[in-house]
């Protein structure tokens, strides 16, 4: 407890930024993104079978930090929740609705293999924006919910579990 208390201290709340309680449509281009924020984890719905989804979050902080970044839609998933292909994105044409500068993407991968649902993590630098675009996935058959969480850590004394949608939920200590 002592040190996922000394986690959270030192991440504090400037490591924090607040979305939308819930996906709010149009959100079909990445001009139209949603915010998304570590808090809260935003219910979402596939209105039809080819939606997709834009979020958008800004990571706090100075160009040469550096934090760990989960996309995800494992980690807060309930019963009935739809598969899903996510993809990362670094700049988006407004105007066009263009994105551009690919950083990662996954299709059905997630640190339970038992869920159909898609998490990408990885290290990105501080003070950018990004993209995330939310596909249905292959073993998709028509409309369906989905869960998409955002966890940011800019101090990584304590990672988080896989159930959890950030280091410093309560499943950790």
């Amino acid at each position: 407890d002592s040190f996922w208390w000394f986690d959270s201290e030192m991440a504090c709340d400037a490591d924090r930024t607040l979305g939308q309680n819930a996906e709010a449509e149009p959100n079909d281009s990445c001009e139209l993104a949603n915010r998304l924020g570590v808090y809260p984890p935003i219910p979402a719905t596939f209105g039809f079978l080819g939606d997709e989804d834009w979020y958008a979050f800004e990571l706090p902080g100075k160009p040469y930090r550096t934090c760990r970044v989960t996309v995800s839609t494992c980690a807060m998933r309930t019963a009935g929740d739809d598969d899903t292909s996510l993809e990362l994105y670094r700049d988006c044409d407004i105007g066009t609705g263009t994105p551009s500068g690919l950083i990662a993407s996954n299709d059905d991968g997630c640190p339970n293999p038992a869920f159909r649902q898609s998490e990408i993590g990885l290290d990105l630098p501080a003070g950018n924006r990004y993209w995330v675009r939310v596909e249905q996935g292959p073993l998709t058959a028509g409309t369906g919910t989905y869960h998409l969480t955002l966890g940011v850590d800019c101090y990584p004394m304590v990672r988080r579990y896989p159930e959890a949608w950030d280091d410093h939920a309560e499943f950790n200590p």
